[in-house]
């Protein structure tokens, strides 16, 4: 799924102004989604915002250029509280992970990557630089899953320009067979 910023606050006003950034969204720049999720508050998008973090803004903030969803996101209903509920689509894996288990701070996936110190002004994507054994689990459990999502998205956007209505199950099995490898 890729979105389009089309508008961010700005010093407490809304803009719309092509390339005005506040940090976090640029107008005009283009994301890929990593996750959804929908509840009675709205539809929230989680994105790798500008300055390299995981975000969920709004989604009144962006176009939908892309509607594909990757075969890592699974169909999740949570509940909010005793009486609502809210829908995510997220990749399965990052669902699952549990960090320090049994520990007194057992956490899951998104508790755990926003406690990750990243290198300085890169965010996560600075620790692709380190060596394997020095990146955090969760950190390569993120680009695994984070990869999948960029190559067939990358993958639908071909294969659209091409006429096709989705990325054949050849090119979808390569895509597959190079994440295996890293």
């Amino acid at each position: 799924m890729k979105v389009k910023c089309i508008n961010i606050m700005l010093d407490g006003k809304k803009t719309q102004e092509l390339g005005a950034s506040n940090g976090i969204l640029t107008v005009g720049k283009i994301y890929i989604v990593l996750s959804v999720s929908m509840s009675k508050r709205g539809l929230r998008l989680r994105i790798e915002c500008d300055e390299g973090e995981l975000r969920i803004p709004d989604a009144n903030r962006f176009e939908l250029l892309s509607n594909y969803i990757p075969s890592n996101w699974e169909i999740k209903f949570e509940t909010e509280d005793s009486n609502s509920y809210y829908l995510k689509l997220a990749p399965s894996k990052w669902e699952e992970a549990l960090f320090n288990i049994g520990a007194p701070n057992e956490q899951g996936f998104y508790e755990e990557i926003e406690n990750v110190n990243t290198p300085p002004l890169e965010g996560l994507e600075g620790w692709r630089k380190y060596p394997p054994d020095q990146i955090p689990e969760v950190v390569k459990l993120y680009f695994q899953e984070k990869d999948i999502i960029y190559k067939e998205e990358e993958a639908y956007e071909r294969s659209s320009a091409a006429g096709f209505s989705k990325p054949s199950s050849i090119l979808l099995e390569l895509i597959k067979g190079s994440n295996s490898t890293r």
